[in-house]
């Protein structure tokens, strides 16, 4: 009887915290309904079947993990970059433009800008550039910055020398406003050495980008490339110049 009557006042005192504290819940884990339950019942049961809320996990966020990870390799990669890098915040892409542009902003060393055009690449490789002449300087309040407008590898008319598969057949990559970028061959019966799904890199051709950058993978047709290094807009990229 005594067991009885204290399980009736726990579970009244239960009720009673509930209603009266329903309307300043919060969100969290530590202050939602479950946790002030589990509270109760630990307490009930002297700890004996409960585990304390203070000692449990809660599951981190699928975007929170998917950022670290993200934000882990962007640091990886700018090691292993000799040269200028910087980090740099994308702020802007827009649907008009969705293909050939997006808007970053960066602290720069010595609050010097690239000289001329730099790389623009995520930890899965070179999406874009980044030419002097569209950089601005930004004055907000006591804070400085630099605003740039990255052009997409994607975008219409722009050009790359790139080497495709293991055989490293030479081809003109051009942007077409799109995801699938197109592969143009430079020498004839390039196209019958390339399968679906070889990977697209940099040749080294020219003085902006360096050798090995990855690109994209060769569509069935092998006329075409799937642009891998952007399959959606990153939080961060890295610009990179010499």
């Amino acid at each position: 009887m005594k067991l009885k009557n204290e399980l009736l006042g726990a579970l009244l005192t239960l009720l009673v915290l509930l209603v009266f504290s329903w309307p300043f819940l919060a969100n969290s884990p530590e202050t939602s309904l479950f946790a002030l339950a589990d509270r109760a019942l630990y307490s009930l049961a002297g700890g004996r079947f409960h585990t304390p809320p203070s000692a449990r996990t809660y599951p981190v966020s699928s975007s929170i993990r998917e950022e670290n990870a993200s934000l882990h390799q962007l640091l990886s990669l700018r090691s292993r970059l000799s040269g200028q890098v910087v980090a740099a915040r994308v702020t802007r892409r827009d649907p008009d433009s969705w293909w050939s542009f997006l808007t970053v902003e960066f602290d720069s060393p010595e609050a010097n800008p690239p000289k001329e055009t730099a790389m623009v690449l995520t930890p899965q490789g070179v999406i874009g550039s980044l030419d002097n002449a569209d950089i601005v300087l930004v004055q907000s309040g006591d804070e400085r910055f630099f605003r740039g407008r990255v052009r997409l590898l994607s975008s219409p008319e722009t050009q790359l020398s790139v080497v495709v598969g293991d055989r490293q057949s030479p081809f003109l990559l051009e942007g077409r406003g799109g995801p699938a970028l197109s592969l143009r061959p430079v020498t004839s019966g390039a196209e019958d050495q390339i399968v679906e799904s070889d990977g697209v890199r940099t040749s080294g051709l020219g003085h902006l980008y360096s050798k090995g950058l990855q690109v994209g993978t060769v569509d069935k047709d092998r006329q075409f490339a799937t642009f891998t290094a952007l399959p959606s807009t990153p939080a961060e990229v890295l610009i990179w110049w010499r």
